[in-house]
Protein backbone atom coordinates (compact mmCIF):
# COMPACT_ATOMS: atom_id res chain seq x y z
CA UNK A 1 0.00 0.00 0.00
CA UNK A 2 1.44 3.37 -1.01
CA UNK A 3 1.80 6.37 1.30
CA UNK A 4 -0.90 8.13 -0.71
CA UNK A 5 -3.32 5.21 -0.26
CA UNK A 6 -2.65 5.18 3.47
CA UNK A 7 -3.29 8.92 3.73
CA UNK A 8 -6.54 8.65 1.74
CA UNK A 9 -7.75 5.86 4.03
CA UNK A 10 -6.74 7.84 7.13
CA UNK A 11 -8.74 10.94 6.11
CA UNK A 12 -11.70 8.87 4.76
CA UNK A 13 -11.28 10.22 1.22
CA UNK A 14 -14.35 9.43 -0.91
CA UNK A 15 -14.58 9.42 -4.69
CA UNK A 16 -18.29 8.86 -5.32
CA UNK A 17 -20.04 11.44 -3.15
CA UNK A 18 -23.40 12.93 -4.15
CA UNK A 19 -22.97 16.10 -6.23
CA UNK A 20 -24.60 17.57 -9.32
CA UNK A 21 -21.89 16.20 -11.61
CA UNK A 22 -22.77 12.62 -10.62
CA UNK A 23 -26.56 13.11 -10.72
CA UNK A 24 -28.85 11.51 -13.28
CA UNK A 25 -30.37 14.93 -14.04
CA UNK A 26 -27.05 16.69 -14.80
CA UNK A 27 -26.32 17.90 -18.31
CA UNK A 28 -23.63 20.16 -19.77
CA UNK A 29 -23.93 22.04 -23.04
CA UNK A 30 -21.16 23.81 -24.90
CA UNK A 31 -21.60 27.57 -25.16
CA UNK A 32 -20.59 29.19 -28.45
CA UNK A 33 -20.21 32.84 -29.40
CA UNK A 34 -19.33 33.75 -32.99
CA UNK A 35 -18.41 30.08 -33.60
CA UNK A 36 -15.86 30.14 -30.76
CA UNK A 37 -16.28 27.86 -27.72
CA UNK A 38 -16.86 29.92 -24.54
CA UNK A 39 -17.21 27.17 -21.94
CA UNK A 40 -19.93 24.91 -20.65
CA UNK A 41 -23.44 25.64 -19.44
CA UNK A 42 -24.24 23.16 -16.66
CA UNK A 43 -27.94 22.46 -16.17
CA UNK A 44 -30.31 20.39 -14.04
CA UNK A 45 -32.78 18.68 -16.39
CA UNK A 46 -35.22 18.02 -13.54
CA UNK A 47 -35.46 21.59 -12.21
CA UNK A 48 -34.37 23.47 -15.37
CA UNK A 49 -31.83 25.84 -13.84
CA UNK A 50 -28.07 26.34 -14.04
CA UNK A 51 -25.94 24.54 -11.48
CA UNK A 52 -22.38 24.08 -10.28
CA UNK A 53 -20.72 20.70 -10.92
CA UNK A 54 -19.79 20.21 -7.25
CA UNK A 55 -23.10 21.37 -5.69
CA UNK A 56 -25.96 19.11 -4.59
CA UNK A 57 -29.68 19.27 -3.77
CA UNK A 58 -32.22 17.06 -1.99
CA UNK A 59 -33.43 15.46 -5.24
CA UNK A 60 -30.03 13.99 -6.21
CA UNK A 61 -30.23 10.58 -7.92
CA UNK A 62 -27.23 8.55 -9.09
CA UNK A 63 -26.68 7.83 -12.80
CA UNK A 64 -28.06 4.29 -12.35
CA UNK A 65 -31.21 5.51 -10.54
CA UNK A 66 -30.24 4.87 -6.91
CA UNK A 67 -30.97 7.65 -4.43
CA UNK A 68 -28.17 6.78 -1.99
CA UNK A 69 -24.46 6.22 -2.64
CA UNK A 70 -23.16 3.02 -1.08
Amino acid sequence: MSALSILRKKVHYELKVPRCGTCKHYTAKSQMRDSVPKGWLQLCKLHAFTIKHDACCDTWVSKDGKEVVE
